[in-house]
């Protein structure tokens, strides 16, 4: 995934109604490949931009959605009636909010992020 293809969907995942995020908003599941796109986006993001001093305004304003909507996201998946997965509330759900602080952190997050394979690393 390229910075401007992590950028589309970051954007488009978090504002648009058919947006990974959004539909976490709601209480649905959009499935875990979405959800691991989402994040993969993320991380794409944060090294792209790590070293630069700001962050464009709609990639900032999209990670802080996700930060500030997780609790929203969480209550609404609790409570839906679709029998939400276990490891969307305990894993991937805290792994989108880590990815989305790590990219507002910039390049101070490399002291504590991990490499992983399943972020291209």
């Amino acid at each position: 995934m390229t910075a401007d293809e992590a950028h589309r969907l970051l954007v488009f995942d978090t504002c648009e109604e058919e947006g990974t995020f959004f539909q976490l908003r709601l209480g649905n599941d959009p499935g875990n490949k979405r959800t691991a796109q989402l994040r993969l986006a993320l991380r794409v993001l944060w090294r792209h931009w790590r070293a630069q001093d700001a962050l464009p305004y709609d990639i900032a304003k999209a990670a802080g959605v996700i930060l500030h909507f997780r609790d929203e996201a969480c209550r609404n998946l609790r409570e839906s009636n679709r029998g939400t997965r276990e490891d969307l509330l305990s894993i991937e759900l805290s792994d989108l909010v880590q990815g989305a602080f790590d990219l507002l952190a910039g390049s101070v997050a490399e002291t504590w992020t991990v490499r992983r394979k399943d972020l291209g690393e």
